[in-house]
């Protein structure tokens, strides 16, 4: 590899250099390194913001638009990570296309490396996706066990008393355990 020249500097032969798509991938983790760090800022907002305060609604409001504000982070995260892997087939497309072209291993490399990626992100991705989907039902759960709870206490109340109520009622009976949707 490394010889004397002439003058006593050495020399250093260069070998066949990477294939470009290999820095897409140095690319994609440092992009998904930047989507786990901010899915790891969000949780703790997510926890915050689905307990009842006493804060006023500006609060409440500036707490949302953080939310938000880092979701649509995230969310570009992975599209921008997706046109990342679509490019190297465009780069492999490209290869193909010079007289020197590329050869069957590197373009069987380069598949490989989309798929690895592609189901790296997608890893993510699933991740990101249950934490936004849980957050979102804690906060529609609380309005909809409150809405049950009233209904409850307005039927127990009309049971306990038919007389100021007119006639008896009887909670309904679903089929299989199902649940009135009020």
């Amino acid at each position: 590899m490394a010889a004397g020249g002439e003058d006593g500097d050495a020399i250093i032969e260069m070998g066949a250099l990477p294939p470009r798509w290999a820095d897409v991938q140095d690319e994609v983790i440092e992009l998904l390194e930047g989507i786990q760090r901010n899915m790891k800022r969000l949780d703790p907002m997510h926890a915050k913001h689905v307990l009842p305060g006493f804060e006023d609604d500006a609060v409440k409001k500036r707490e949302e638009r953080e939310i938000e504000g880092l979701t649509q982070e995230i969310t570009r995260g992975f599209q921008t990570c997706q046109r990342h892997i679509k490019r190297i087939e465009a780069m492999v497309k490209q290869e193909k296309q010079k007289p020197k072209g590329i050869s069957r291993g590197e373009e069987t490399m380069a598949h490989n490396l989309r798929i690895s990626m592609a189901t790296k992100v997608g890893d993510v991705s699933a991740i990101f996706r249950k934490k936004q989907s849980n957050y979102l039902k804690s906060m529609c759960f609380p309005l909809q066990n409150l809405k049950k709870a009233i209904v409850s206490k307005l039927t127990n109340a009309r049971n306990a008393h038919p007389e100021r109520h007119g006639r008896l009622r009887r909670p309904c009976i679903f089929p299989h355990g199902q649940e009135p949707i009020y």
